[in-house]
């Protein structure tokens, strides 16, 4: 037989914000948002994510009442990340890090490129072995490099009478994760933003940090997913005609500080 994974998407629910006065439940998804454009949208953006990470034996079942999607893929090792390619929302935004404003929306950033280098070596330490450091250099719209440009002249570091530094920094978050915090040097001209994502790697894990770069690069670079899923847990069933699969449900609420809380349906 024929062995395949089952990967099952499932609109996330609602998330409760609490203050000192009272509880305010807000939907992750909108209403209004879940609409069978953007359920067709996103399964055009999953397919192409697929593709591009070579998982081209694949099928995508929606169901349209639900907004739940059903993903088969052979049982394999590639099956194992595919999960990485189609839950994560591939959102990019620049946010002030006190406050949480938004300074660069995600439409303001045209693409994304990886890099690899090689670290380099202190050569006051006794390290000699070859590391690897790993990052993403992001592409900025005409409208966001002016808008880069002005904020390096604000986010910077100041100095006090005393010659006490402060910086005032920013954020870059991807699908609402802080990835590095940064400030400018004001006397420079940006026309894009290379942020390091993993340092001094070793040569045996190199493939592995690799794979994760590709993984960001993939998934910003084929837009973001307009309906947020967010992965539950992993069971291992078996149907009848004998297939392993693996049922990922995406359920839930987010409540209080982001904490996700999960309901299975069905």
């Amino acid at each position: 037989p024929i062995k395949k994974k089952w990967f099952e998407m499932i609109v996330s629910g609602e998330k409760t914000e609490e203050t000192a006065e009272k509880t305010v439940e807000v939907a992750v998804n909108p209403t209004e948002i879940l609409t069978k454009e953007n359920y067709d949208k996103t399964k055009k953006i999953i397919e192409t994510r697929l593709a591009k990470a070579g998982i081209t034996d694949n099928e995508i079942v929606v169901d349209y009442e639900t907004g739940d999607f059903n993903i088969y893929v052979p049982f394999n090792d590639a099956a194992d990340r595919v999960v990485d390619y189609v839950v994560s929302q591939g959102k990019v935004e620049l946010v002030d890090t006190e406050t949480g404003d938004l300074l660069v929306p995600s439409d303001m950033i045209s693409s994304v490129k990886g890099y690899a280098t090689i670290s380099e070596i202190d050569e006051n330490t006794e390290k000699k072995e070859t590391t690897y450091d790993l990052g993403l250099q992001f592409v900025l719209t005409e409208d966001g490099v002016k808008k880069l440009n002005e904020l390096s002249k604000v986010y910077i570091e100041t100095k006090d009478k005393d010659g006490e530094a402060t910086q005032k920094t920013l954020d870059v978050q991807i699908d609402g994760q802080t990835v590095y915090t940064t400030y400018f040097d004001p006397k420079g001209t940006y026309t894009d933003l290379i942020i390091p994502i993993y340092s001094e790697v070793a040569k045996e894990q190199y493939e592995t940090y690799l794979e994760s770069i590709t993984i960001y690069e993939n998934t910003i670079n084929t837009g973001a997913l307009p309906i947020t899923y967010v992965a539950n847990y992993t069971t291992y069933l078996e149907n009848s005609g004998n297939q392993q699969i693996i049922k990922i449900l995406v359920a839930g609420f987010v409540i209080g500080n982001g904490i996700l809380i999960y309901v299975a349906k069905g």
